[in-house]
């Protein structure tokens, strides 16, 4: 099977990597299998499903991307303080969080020192965007999702891949962008 057709090419990320994503990974962090996604499919079930929780689907979201090997690794984005203290999780806003803590990106999912990924985004909380859905999958990484390689039918491959899982979404296609200082 050819990854590269299907997922795009198995890249270093586009914008630079902290110290913390080289060094750590969130304890959140998962591949996709049989086992792993009977508990995504339950823990975004249970955001969806009620109104006090959904707060949280709504400020938070699963970051996920596909490897070298086409596996999804996936992690809630955590946070950590100067002294790199796991906090847990906070809102995705730099104004919502001191600027001191610092967030595990998508990187941080990779053992792989050269921190390579085929793509990457987020599962992202939007009941409004297709009906009978509340969550979809979005390519919203600048560093793994909009490269300038990326193309939707690399989106659409991962979706796939996620729904041989039992995970289904639609997706939300994010045209690549310019490389930083390119």
């Amino acid at each position: 099977m050819d990854y590269d057709q299907l997922y795009g090419p198995c890249e270093p990320p586009v914008r630079p990597i902290s110290d913390e994503e080289y060094r750590l990974r969130p304890n959140s962090a998962m591949i996709l299998d049989a086992d792993s996604s009977l508990l995504l499919t339950a823990y975004l079930d249970e955001k969806a499903a009620f109104t006090l929780t959904t707060v949280f689907a709504q400020t938070y979201h699963v970051l996920w991307l596909i490897d070298r090997r086409a596996r999804i690794l996936f992690a809630v984005e955590e946070v950590l303080d100067e002294k790199d203290k796991r906090i847990g999780v906070l809102p995705r806003s730099l104004l919502a969080r001191p600027v001191s803590y610092v967030r595990l990106g998508h990187p941080s999912l990779l053992a792989d020192p050269a921190k390579a990924a085929r793509i990457g985004g987020e599962i992202r909380f939007d009941p409004d965007f297709e009906p009978g859905f509340s969550w979809i999958l979005t390519n919203e990484s600048g560093r793994y999702g909009t490269r300038p390689w990326q193309t939707e039918a690399h989106m659409n491959e991962a979706r796939r891949l996620f729904a041989s899982f039992g995970l289904q979404f639609p997706y939300d296609f994010i045209p690549p962008l310019p490389i930083p200082g390119a």
